[in-house]
């Protein structure tokens, strides 16, 4: 197999503490330390050259960019939007539908930490095809929890904005867990858009 090991910048970023459960993030950390990116020739990255994240050096936002609009709007009627700008989610909307609860995953509480990480906190040594879902448990910390209660019918679209608004080249691993009862329906969209001068790299 192709290994590419992680760049010195990538590598230097891994933090101490993640969101993901401390036994979780330090297997994800040590799998990641291990197994690298994956290549070209690992069967499932054949078509996905991550040459540019090699030869990139990106880093976590000096700030959060609380202010930052995206340029063009879902022609959506009342969608209840959940906004990440630069990878920082922005806090729970005051007007949550009936049946629906929205937890930051930094205040969730340790099992629901857990379920958001699980059930495959990183892959075998070789099996590296999922190698960026274990350098996102390794590196989160941002996301959010969404919980649709059984029989909620939720009328209400509910998006996720991922703005990028930085002036340099930023990087983000957050983490979305989406739990719906039984009978449930909703409808999630996500909308992406860099509307800052510089190219983000969101996992």
């Amino acid at each position: 197999m192709n290994r590419t090991g992680l760049p010195d910048w990538l590598s230097d970023a891994l933090p101490e503490r993640a969101a993901a459960p401390t036994e979780i993030a330090e297997a994800a950390r040590h799998q990641v330390e291990t197994i690298g990116l994956p290549g070209l020739r690992d069967e499932e990255w054949r078509w996905t050259n991550l040459r540019a994240i090699q030869r990139g050096r990106f880093h976590a936002p000096s700030g959060v960019g609380a202010d930052v609009e995206p340029s063009t709007r879902l022609p959506l009627d009342n969608p209840l939007r959940l906004r990440f700008v630069d990878g920082a989610f922005q806090g729970v909307p005051d007007d949550l539908p009936e049946g629906v609860a929205i937890t930051a995953l930094a205040d969730a509480d340790e099992a629901t930490r857990a379920a958001a990480f699980s059930p495959k906190p990183a892959p075998s040594v070789e099996n590296p095809n999922d190698a960026l879902v274990t350098l996102n448990t390794a590196m989160a910390r941002e996301g959010v929890v969404v919980d649709v209660a059984a029989n909620a019918i939720v009328e209400r679209p509910i998006v996720i904005e991922w703005l990028d608004g930085a002036t340099e080249s930023t990087m983000s691993h957050p983490r979305v867990l989406i739990r719906l009862g039984e009978s449930a329906s909703a409808t999630l969209i996500e909308h992406v858009e860099t509307v800052g001068e510089k190219p983000a790299w969101r996992n």
